[in-house]
């Protein structure tokens, strides 16, 4: 009674505030509060869940972490019986139910995107077996929401950007396999869109391959002539002057010599392929001043390019982009570690407090010990919110707030300061060279298929999996003989005995050594491009090449696997290169 008669006096009696405050004072004063959940989520979905947009996260942070209602949420959610038919079928569910989901949703939402996995216990109770039952329970019920026959688009809608959440804060503190979260394998696009990690990852690899149009689709070619030795100048020029239809076509690559004369070899797909590693060795390597490198050698934007290229590094980034893209669309694997909080900022997801440790672990050590000093820290460190940049050594004052540098860092604003400082460095000072790389990116990949993957998916994407050494039997399978060669020579046996026998390291050297990318291709080596050919080399004792542009080995037949195993160890960690076949 109290509740309905609220509800109808709600905007002139009371604000926001008011609410949650009222809200904490019950679950505070509450020695038992498994007695007032009920009346808490009423409260809540009456007052407020229709007006969550007007709530500061302060304001949402007084309910979320009053103590033990996260906990007592759950067991009450487990404890009723529309959890397990939900978790089979869709039924019809109860009003109590729905606030009681929708309460819990909204809170621990909120609670994964402040704290780690460490502060988790402390300030919830709640333990990693209880992330794991989250999955377990609601992962199958938000699925089946979507087919349901029931007006239940609130609760799936919050249960949704729960999972997605708590998807993200697995991928940063693994608590439950990846496979614990797949539970379908036939494409649903309204279901992709909202929690894709219901679907394996090679299923939404082979969709994002489905939705790219190749050549066949009446696009014209492009014919780009580039000098090796100006090949990042050449290829901006020709590629920037092209239209977007025509850079979708096919891609016919021309080598001119420093004399100006073209290389011999026609381009059969394999002078593209080397046309892609030399532009990313040049152009992502530091040396070049448009990517720094991570203490981990990871690659991100250098935030000073604007002072290295000041005319146009913003359109460099664009062509970068629109490079990888390209290689995605062909479904060609580069080899570009990037940094987590790079791809977090290609997807659109949040780069959170402790991802900055992926970017300077020194400063994000610093920046905890502050947050956790005992003593006077305005006295003791003198700081404000403010930072000195040093550009190429020239020094300047950068505000992390509006008159920040005449705002005193304290043991009440530490934490502030330090969220700031990391979203200074991780998200500020690249925003826009992000943003430029992206838009390049989206002339070949669409923003919305880009993000059914997380930062590691699309790491995998670009550069292929990160797997426990090769298939040797799948690549076996895919595999092409040169004149002299077949399955049944003794020196292709030896091989294939000697790459099973090699470490999951070598292996991936080996990879490296004749594709150029150490990791194997997502969905099979029947998806390599050309498919990978040993040809034999009539010179006794010749050591291993490799042509990388059409993924070639030249192999001598060997007849001792001693032998055989010596040469092509000291090929591959030679790492001799692309030379022409």
């Amino acid at each position: 009674n109290i509740h309905s008669k609220f509800f109808s006096l709600r905007k002139k009696l009371f604000n926001n505030t008011m609410i949650s405050f009222l809200l904490c004072t019950i679950v505070d004063n509450s020695k038992n509060i498994s007695k007032n959940w009920q009346a808490i989520c009423s409260l809540y979905d009456m007052f407020l869940g229709s007006n969550e947009a007007d709530l500061s996260i302060s304001e949402v942070k007084l309910i979320a972490f009053a103590p033990g209602l996260i906990k007592s949420l759950w067991e009450r959610i487990k404890s009723t019986k529309a959890i397990v038919q939900l978790k089979f079928s869709t039924i019809d569910v109860d009003k109590h139910f729905i606030r009681t989901i929708n309460l819990f949703c909204k809170c621990l939402e909120l609670i994964l995107r402040l704290i780690s996995f460490e502060q988790l216990e402390q300030q919830t109770n709640l333990k990693k077996e209880d992330l794991e039952s989250f999955v377990e329970y609601l992962t199958p019920i938000t699925y089946n929401f979507f087919n349901s026959q029931y007006n239940l688009f609130s609760i799936r809608t919050n249960l949704s950007r729960f999972l997605r959440r708590l998807n993200e804060f697995n991928l940063r503190y693994p608590f439950v396999a990846d496979y614990k979260w797949t539970i379908a394998n036939n494409i649903d696009v309204a279901i992709l869109q909202e929690i894709p990690f219901v679907y394996p990852f090679e299923i939404r690899a082979q969709f994002i391959y489905s939705q790219f149009s190749h050549n066949d689709f009446g696009y014209k070619s492009l014919t780009i002539k580039v000098g090796r030795s100006t090949i990042f100048k050449d290829a901006f020029n020709a590629i920037t002057a092209a239209s977007p239809e025509d850079l979708k076509g096919r891609w016919y690559i021309n080598f001119i010599d420093q004399h100006g004369i073209a290389e011999a070899g026609i381009d059969g797909g394999g002078l593209f392929k080397e046309f892609l590693s030399e532009i990313n060795k040049k152009a992502f390597s530091t040396e070049y001043g448009l990517f720094r490198v991570t203490s981990e050698g990871q690659l991100y934007p250098n935030p000073s390019s604007k002072i290295i290229y000041p005319d146009n590094d913003l359109e460099y980034f664009k062509f970068l982009g629109l490079i990888l893209g390209k290689a995605l669309f062909e479904r060609i694997l580069v080899d570009l570690p990037f940094a987590r909080f790079f791809l977090n900022k290609l997807l659109g997801k949040p780069n959170l407090f402790d991802d900055f440790a992926t970017l300077d672990p020194v400063a994000y050590k610093s920046l905890k010990l502050l947050t956790n000093h005992k003593g006077n820290i305005e006295e003791d460190f003198g700081l404000t919110f403010s930072i000195v940049d040093n550009d190429l050594g020239k020094n300047r004052v950068v505000d992390l707030e509006i008159g920040g540098k005449d705002k005193s860092v304290t043991n009440e604003n530490a934490i502030r300061y330090a969220y700031l400082m990391a979203n200074y460095k991780m998200n500020t000072q690249i925003k826009n060279q992000s943003g430029a790389f992206l838009s390049g990116l989206e002339q070949f990949v669409d923003r919305q298929l880009l993000n059914i993957f997380n930062s590691k998916e699309l790491q995998n994407l670009i550069s292929g999996s990160l797997s426990n050494g090769i298939n040797i039997d799948n690549l076996m399978l895919n595999t092409v003989y040169g004149p002299g060669y077949s399955n049944e020579d003794i020196t292709i046996k030896l091989f294939w005995e000697v790459l099973r026998e090699f470490n999951p390291d070598e292996q991936s050297l080996f990879l490296k050594f004749v594709t150029s990318c150490p990791r194997p291709p997502l969905l099979g080596f029947e998806c390599l491009h050309p498919k990978f050919a040993i040809n034999r080399v009539n010179v006794e004792n010749h050591l291993p090449t490799a042509a990388t542009c059409i993924n070639l080995l030249k192999l001598a037949p060997y007849t001792d696997k001693k032998t055989l195993r010596e040469k092509l160890l000291l090929a591959i960690e030679s790492q001799s290169g692309f030379n022409l076949s």
